[in-house]
């Protein structure tokens, strides 16, 4: 274990306020690219290390970083989800695997997928099945981790790009299609696919957060917040502060139901806004000073903050709304 610094300790106070009760702390980590993020049940934060091929974890009582390196080397982990056991499920995309990573005993076990599969980001069931999205095949693929299989579902759309995907409350899986500018539902039960297409154009939707029947996600190519109503299939869109060039991303929904996503190229450069819905209003955003930092998928704490990695800026970052 190594004790982590705060961006505070490291560079000057970078802990930005956005109000008497938001504000964004960075952490200095690895300088192995840590891409995607996901919290267990004790508050420690597990990311991706694509670039070094590991594993990162960071305990934020004690301040400090565990490392533990996949076993196949060039792996490229991605994606990343904690189960409720506590174990750690990752994609490695260039090795075309999904990883597992047991914490207590500091085992790995690797899943083939097939070759050019690719798996990006991966979802875990309620009954424990893991799912993931495999953007270069098209396709929504299914690990059985108790027999190794795998199953692929290709979706309708040709070039879909079938990116972020969240669990919705009805037996489905939703997710976006940022190469044919839809948003997927694939059932779990019938392994049937539907597809809806953005009101915007070029949208290029890229992540996505479920509260309650709506379906909240980030148009990269239109520089706006979108909603699905999972019910009425029905859409809204709002421009996102910093413009159509602003190039939303990564998205989380705290314990209030407010919306916090990041501008990948706001007024601002890259930083979180925050989106009341009741109020269908914006707040400023709040700014990442660090330099090259780009934020993808985010995770939420049992206590309400939100972590997100900062592959650009080899850095860790928390928002406590």
């Amino acid at each position: 274990m190594i004790k982590i610094p705060t961006v505070a300790a490291a560079l000057g106070a970078l802990a930005i306020a956005a109000s008497a009760a938001t504000a964004i702390t960075e952490y200095g980590a690895p300088g192995d690219a840590p891409d995607d993020v996901a919290v267990d049940g004790g508050g420690r934060v597990y990311f991706t290390e694509m670039d070094a091929a590991r594993i990162g974890r960071f305990d934020p009582r004690s301040q400090t970083l565990a490392e533990f390196g996949v076993p196949t080397a060039g792996a490229g982990p991605h994606g990343i989800v904690v189960a409720p056991d506590g174990t750690v499920i990752f994609t490695e995309t260039t090795a075309n695997k999904i990883g597992w990573f047991d914490p207590q005993r500091s085992a790995f076990h690797e899943y083939p997928t097939g070759n050019a599969l690719a798996p990006h980001t991966p979802v875990l069931t309620r009954d424990g099945e893991v799912y993931f999205t495999a953007p270069g095949s098209d396709a929504i693929g299914r690990l059985d981790l108790a027999s190794g299989a795998v199953a692929t579902f290709a979706v309708p759309t040709p070039n879909a790009a079938p990116y972020g995907i969240k669990l919705g409350p009805d037996r489905a899986l939703y997710f976006t299609e940022s190469g044919a500018n839809q948003i997927g539902r694939f059932d779990l039960e019938s392994h049937l696919i539907s597809e809806f297409a953005t009101p915007a154009a070029a949208s290029e939707p890229r992540r996505l957060w479920i509260w309650n029947d709506y379906v909240y996600f980030t148009e990269f190519g239109a520089g706006m917040l979108g909603r699905f109503e999972i019910r009425g299939h029905t859409f809204r869109e709002w421009p996102s502060p910093g413009g159509r060039a602003s190039r939303p991303d990564g998205i989380a929904i705290d314990r209030n139901g407010q919306v916090w996503y990041a501008e990948s190229a706001g007024v601002s450069g890259v930083s979180i806004v925050h989106f009341d819905p009741a109020r269908e209003t914006f707040t400023a955003a709040i700014p990442i000073r660090a330099r090259g930092a780009a934020v993808g998928d985010m995770a939420l704490a049992p206590g309400g903050s939100i972590w997100m990695a900062l592959g650009g800026a080899d850095l860790i970052a928390v928002l406590s709304p």
